[in-house]
């Protein structure tokens, strides 16, 4: 708001105006009234990113330090927050089927056909796995599922509709390969991840 506040009236500046010596600056060159409208607004900016500095401290106190290379400390805490206990899933559909990761079914008599993914788990917990499935692409290379999905995943000519149904297909095994990770079932080892 205070960004745009500034462009109505022919200043224009980046999302960091409110720093602390970026503001001190700002203030000689803009006129007595919009100093004061933007002061509201910089104590405001300014304490809410104070708080968020303290929850990332918080954050980053929980989050294990060997990880898989490419899941931070945020997705890995999102992640941890959404599932909070990984023993409670028995079977690997169960797993893939509360992030709503899983085909639908449409059936009738001896009719059956196979939908798109039916989105209706945890959206949370689907749009992060999403997000560190095109991460785990780049920084996993040894992982077996890069090495499965490489040839659409990095591939500039293959078609955007397919991309989007392998990093799918892929951030569902990936929720069941951390599930098998953080239940013991197996190894970062045996699943080809490099460990930070």
């Amino acid at each position: 708001m205070g960004r745009t506040l500034m462009l109505l009236h022919g200043y224009r500046e980046t999302n960091h105006w409110w720093k602390k010596g970026y503001w001190e600056a700002l203030q000689k060159h803009l006129p007595a009234w919009m100093v004061e409208r933007l002061s509201i607004f910089e104590k405001l900016i300014a304490g809410v990113q104070a708080e968020m500095e303290e929850l990332d401290k918080l954050i980053g106190a929980k989050a294990p330090e060997k990880r898989p290379k490419g899941l931070g400390v945020l997705a890995h805490e999102q992640i941890q927050s959404e599932i909070c206990d990984w023993k409670r899933f028995k079977t690997r559909r169960q797993v893939g089927g509360y992030a709503g990761l899983s085909g639908g079914v449409s059936g009738s008599g001896e009719q059956i056909a196979d939908l798109s993914i039916t989105k209706s788990g945890n959206k949370r917990l689907r749009t992060t796995l999403i997000e560190l499935a095109w991460r785990i692409v780049f920084y996993q290379p040894n992982y077996w599922l890069v090495k499965k999905w490489r040839k659409v995943l990095l591939n500039p000519k293959a078609h955007g509709r397919r991309k989007k149904q392998v990093i799918v297909a892929f951030a569902r095994q990936l929720l069941v390969d951390l599930w098998k990770w953080k239940t013991g079932r197996a190894s970062a080892e045996t699943l080809g991840w490099i460990m930070v």
